[in-house]
């Protein structure tokens, strides 16, 4: 079976592993950036689920159980046990469902790291799932740029547009298979950035991801709306290192 992860900036002498989780309709190449932000002693890895760039021609998973346990699987695999998690959007919420498997595999987490996501036990913060299996390209971009504010440029083209999409119903669709359950909690420390400007969060449903750990948690605001990932990198990678130096 492929592994899910790929190595951005190979530190084999490095203490501590970053493996990072993409959005809906993304690839692993979008942390490529970071692998120039984080200190030598980091080494960045990302998932890299079927569907999209170096794995294109694979059909995408949409069973939530099994991309958790794809990744969970594969970080079990690797000679090294000191690594932190973040994602964003949907991959927050993968995050924490992979840190929550490795924790009952006797594998916890050092430092769980979200960003553009409620925390999913705050039901009043979230609407219903987007029914991509209904609706019209167009619809879904329309239904998505009202929930979370104006789209990536790069899907304003045509051609981009069309490898993008079929990834990002798949990726809609493993979210609508999503279900939360209050498992025990994490024992690591727990961030949650967030875009101040984001119009599918408030500060109340950000707050809500310090019930995941009995560790410290923080929550880190940002200026940007959802898609603020790219423009604020310096600042996450940053923030990131400050913890890592601070518990390493």
């Amino acid at each position: 079976m492929t592994t899910p992860l790929i190595c951005l900036s190979p530190r084999p002498m490095a203490s501590t592993r970053l493996v990072c989780i993409p959005f809906a309709g993304a690839g692993a190449s979008v942390y490529r950036r970071w692998a120039s932000l984080l200190p030598p002693n980091v080494e960045l890895f990302a998932v890299q689920l079927p569907g999209r760039e170096n794995r294109l021609s694979e059909p995408p998973m949409t069973e939530w159980d099994l991309v958790v346990a794809s990744i969970a699987d594969a970080l079990i695999d690797m000679p090294w046990g000191n690594y932190r998690l973040f994602g964003h959007s949907l991959g927050a919420l993968l995050a924490l469902d992979v840190a929550r498997s490795m924790t009952k595999r006797g594998e916890a987490q050092r430092h769980l790291a979200v960003s553009g996501r409620p925390w999913p036990g705050f039901h009043n913060d979230v609407r219903s799932p987007i029914a991509v299996d209904v609706m019209s390209d167009d619809d879904v971009l329309e239904e998505l740029t009202e929930r979370f504010g104006p789209l990536p440029d790069s899907l304003r083209d045509l051609e981009i547009r069309d490898i993008v999409m079929p990834t990002l119903r798949a990726d809609l669709q493993l979210l609508h298979n999503y279900r939360w359950q209050s498992d025990p909690v994490l024992t690591g420390p727990v961030t949650a950035f967030y875009g101040q400007q984001d119009p599918s969060l408030s500060k109340s449903s950000v707050a809500g991801w310090a019930k995941e750990t009995s560790g410290a948690f923080a929550a880190e605001p940002l200026n940007g709306g959802h898609y603020m990932l790219d423009q604020q990198s310096e600042a996450i990678c940053r923030l990131i290192e400050l913890q890592i130096r601070t518990q390493p």
